[in-house]
C-alpha cells in the first residue's frame, strides 16, 4: 500500500488583526471516500520581531456549521484547539467529507497583531478493491449472460468438436436449400421459366454449402475443433 499526500492550504504569510474581530479563517474540503488513516496536519509559526520570542496565536479547527456559532458566539465544538502556539504541527483525523474552518485567533491579543506562516496538507493510504478469482468468473459469467438464452445455445454448439460441428453443417445445408427454393422462385416468376430449367441455378446456389461441408469433414475426421473459444 503506498502513503498519498494532498496539498489542502498552500502556504502562506497572514497578518491576523488584534482585539474584537482579530482571526482569520481557512475554508477547506476534504473528501474521506476511499482512504485509511487519512490525517490532516497544519502547519504554522509566527513571526518574531527583533528582541522577542513570545508572539503567539490561537489555533483551532471546526466543521461549517460549529464555525458559523463560533462567528455569533453560541456554544460551539471544535476538532482541535491549540491555544498560544508559537510553532509546530497539529493535526486532526475528518470524521467525514465536507467543509472544514481552520481559524487563527488572536482576539485575545488587545493591540498586537501576529504575522503566522500557515500551510496545510493531508495524507492517507488509498482503499483498493481487488477482485478475487471468483469474483473476476462471476464477472465474466454475468458479461456473456448479457447475450441471451439463444446464444448461449450457439456458443455451446459451436465449440463443441462433434455435436457443434453436425449443428453447423445442418444449419448450412437448410440455409442453402431455403436459398436455392428462394432463387428458383424467383427465376420462375422473373422469367417464365420451368422448374426443371432452374437446376443449374439451384446447383450454382448449393456449391459453396458442399465446400463447406468438406471444409467441416475435413476437421472432423482429424479430430481438430472448428474454431478456439474465446477466453
Amino acid at each position: 500500500m503506498e502513503l498519498k499526500r494532498r496539498e489542502v492550504i498552500p502556504s502562506s504569510t497572514v497578518l491576523v488583526p488584534a482585539s474584537k474581530g482579530g482571526y482569520r479563517f481557512f475554508r477547506f474540503n476534504i473528501a474521506t471516500e476511499g482512504k485509511k488513516e487519512q490525517v490532516v496536519f497544519f502547519t504554522l509559526s509566527v513571526l518574531q520581531p527583533a528582541g522577542r520570542q513570545d508572539f503567539d496565536i490561537n489555533f483551532f479547527v471546526a466543521d461549517d456549521a460549529n464555525f458559523q456559532k463560533w462567528v455569533t458566539n453560541a456554544p460551539n465544538v471544535a476538532f482541535i484547539i491549540a491555544p498560544r502556539l508559537i510553532f509546530g504541527e497539529v493535526s486532526f483525523r475528518p470524521p467525514s467529507s465536507g467543509f472544514y474552518y481552520a481559524v487563527l485567533n488572536n482576539q485575545y491579543s488587545v493591540l498586537t497583531p501576529k504575522s503566522v506562516i500557515f500551510a496545510s496538507y493531508e495524507t492517507w493510504i488509498e482503499e483498493r478493491i481487488e477482485q478475487t478469482v471468483e469474483q473476476a468468473f462471476q464477472v465474466n459469467v454475468g458479461s456473456r449472460a448479457k447475450r441471451g438464452f439463444l446464444r448461449k445455445i450457439y456458443d455451446k454448439l459451436r465449440y463443441s468438436n462433434a455435436l457443434g460441428l453436425v449443428a453447423l453443417l445442418l444449419v448450412v445445408q437448410i440455409a442453402a436449400f431455403l436459398t436455392a427454393g428462394v432463387i428458383m422462385l424467383l427465376f420462375r416468376v422473373a422469367f417464365n421459366l420451368e422448374y426443371r430449367d432452374s437446376i443449374g441455378y439451384v446447383a450454382a446456389s448449393v456449391g459453396p454449402s458442399t465446400l463447406v461441408i468438406l471444409f467441416a469433414l475435413y476437421y472432423f475426421r482429424t479430430g481438430k475443433p472448428l474454431t478456439t473459444a474465446p477466453q
